[in-house]
Order: structure tokens, then C-alpha cells, then sequence
């Protein structure tokens, strides 16, 4: 498969905030469109994955909030969307 040959390296101290994104994204509602990842949701998962030390925490919980806003973003764009 041709995506897989070509997708990119993610570099191991991103590796958390790629998975965190990945199993609240795999957990997103939906109802006529998707709805954005909720803050009580990345709360959440940062309790449960121990992350306690309030600048790594807000670290995490802004890439994870970007990496949604992005995915958020791409939808829209998709044809037939407005």
C-alpha cells in the first residue's frame, strides 16, 4: 500500500501526544458531522496516563487540541462540505 510506504517517522518524545490524539480520535461522536474532541475527554486521558506535572499536561493538551482543530479543519474541506 502506497501510504504506507511513505508515511513519515514520528519522533519518540511525540509518540504520546500522537497516541493520545489517536485513541480519543478513535473515540470521537458523531452525529450529522464529527464533533471536536472535548476537553473533558483530554482532561481525562492525561489522568488516566498519569500525567500530573502542569507543564507537561498543558503541553500535551495543546498538541492534542491542535492535532483535532487540524483534523477538524480537513473536513470542512472535503467536497461536498461547508
Amino acid at each position: 500500500m502506497k501510504a504506507l510506504e511513505i508515511r513519515p517517522e514520528i519522533r519518540f518524545d511525540l509518540l504520546p501526544i500522537w497516541e493520545g490524539f489517536i485513541k480519543l480520535h478513535n473515540r470521537r461522536q458523531f452525529g450529522m458531522s464529527p464533533n471536536p474532541i472535548s476537553s473533558p475527554a483530554i482532561e481525562s486521558h492525561l489522568n488516566m496516563m498519569g500525567y500530573m506535572n502542569p507543564d507537561i499536561r498543558r503541553e500535551i493538551y495543546e498538541y492534542i487540541a491542535f492535532l483535532d482543530d487540524v483534523w477538524m479543519g480537513l473536513q470542512l474541506t472535503k467536497p461536498g462540505k461547508k
